[in-house]
């Protein structure tokens, strides 16, 4: 497969990319991405060229719009309808930024303890609530409601956390730390644990709640350094009332056993459709 569009975007390594719809005819889409460089860059993607045999010379992205504020590296961002859209940055220096689309600081939170930032994640089948949690270095998952902007919660695990994810029609926090722990947590009681596991002692660096056909089982899509991505399941077990029990319901192929680093997950027709990369430089898909 051939790019039709390519450029160096940052000064340093990439740390999260995010395509939004087109704000008018002239363009495909923008790519919002993020770096260690401590900066976010809103870049309008073309559109591509008519199919043909000849190799073209891929066009070059440059950004249009970059927002720098951030004082250490940018981890993570996502958009928020609130009610306009707007993009929240998630950075090491241990702030959260929220900006419009003009590149508009709005406002800067501080997370807790001003602890580095390492995840940023909004629930799946969000209800219009404009809530995100966060993954902390401090071992910390912290929620916060952009409404108020402020922190709305918060639960310790004791361990630094690189992955977070969360699903409100599961109503589940799922968060992974750099020790190889897995947590779940009640999402409408962040502070009860629910299950935690761990199946190697690489870092966790990826963290998805994939839909389950029964609402007694969860299904945990997890990737880390180890570069074994698997597919959990967690559900009732034992005797006593409210114990669990968990899993592994498949083994995702990785390539030579290489770091997973990003996993983005999203629905289709008779499943879901998974997209891992990582240390290699591939991006894998399957459907699970």
């Amino acid at each position: 497969m051939q790019a039709f569009a390519a450029g160096r975007l940052h000064k340093s390594t990439p740390t999260s990319l995010l395509i939004l719809p087109p704000s008018g005819a002239s363009t495909a889409g923008i790519l919002v991405s993020s770096g260690l460089d401590f900066t976010v860059h809103l870049t309008s993607i073309p559109f591509p060229p008519a199919p043909t045999t000849a190799k073209a010379v891929p066009a070059e992205l440059t950004p249009a719009t970059s927002l720098r504020a951030h004082r250490r590296g940018v981890t993570s961002i996502v958009a928020i309808d609130s009610p306009s859209q707007q993009l929240l940055s998630g950075s090491k220096d241990g702030t959260l930024r929220l900006w419009d689309m003009t590149g508009r600081q709005v406002s800067a939170i501080a997370s807790n303890g001003l602890s580095a930032v390492n995840a940023l994640a909004l629930p799946d089948n969000n209800s219009g609530s404009p809530v995100v949690y966060t993954a902390l270095q401090n071992g910390i998952v912290e929620l916060f409601d952009m409404r108020t902007r402020a922190s709305a919660g918060r639960t310790a695990t004791g361990t630094p956390l690189a992955a977070v994810a969360a699903s409100e029609s599961a109503h589940e926090v799922v968060a992974g730390g750099t020790d190889g722990v897995v947590h779940i947590w009640d999402a409408r009681s962040l502070g009860q644990e629910r299950m935690r596991w761990r199946r190697s002692e690489g870092s966790i660096e990826g963290v998805a709640v994939l839909p389950s056909a029964s609402p007694a089982l969860s299904r945990v899509l997890v990737g880390g350094e180890d570069g074994l991505p698997y597919i959990a399941q967690v559900g009732s077990g034992g005797s006593e009332k409210g114990s669990s029990s968990v899993s592994v319901e498949a083994e995702l192929v990785f390539g030579d056993v290489e770091a997973v680093r990003c996993i983005r997950v999203r629905a289709v027709e008779g499943g879901s459709e998974v997209w891992m990369s990582g240390d290699g430089g591939v991006a894998r898909r399957y459907v699970v």
